[in-house]
This record gives structure tokens, sequence and C-alpha cells, in this order.
């Protein structure tokens, strides 16, 4: 089973409109923390993880995902 190593690009989801991840943060790694500011995404991201858990991404988002191996997943 292939793990999600980072979120290469989100569009079209939420408050995010255009992210791409940037090339100077790390990959996840086994335990990663996640926080920020108030509406900035935070909830958003753990509903991305639990749609791609049950392979059912909401349709007009373009997701690309990283995997363990060096595959990736786009929606």
């Amino acid at each position: 089973m292939n793990s999600v190593t980072r979120i290469s690009r989100i569009r079209n989801l939420g408050v995010f409109r255009q992210f791409d991840w940037p090339p100077s943060l790390a990959d996840f790694e086994r335990y990663n923390l996640i926080y920020g500011w108030n509406w900035s995404g935070k909830t958003l991201l753990s509903r991305v993880f639990a749609s791609l858990q049950r392979d059912r991404l909401p349709e007009r988002a373009d997701i690309t995902v990283g995997l363990s191996g060096g595959g990736s997943l786009h929606r």
C-alpha cells in the first residue's frame, strides 16, 4: 500500500485556489503536524485525506498527490 508523501497540487477547493507544493518543503513523514490560523485550510486538508481514503474526491477539485515509491495520483 502506497502512502501520501506530498500534496503536489490543489486547484479550486476551498481556500486552495492555486496551491503548489513548495520545492523547499519536506515530504510528509510517518508523523506530521499541520497547524495554522483559523480558516487556513487545516480541516479541508483532513477532508482531502479522508476523501482519498474513500476514493471520493470533490468533482470540481483538481488534486495531485505524490505517493511513496515515486508514483502520483491525480483527480
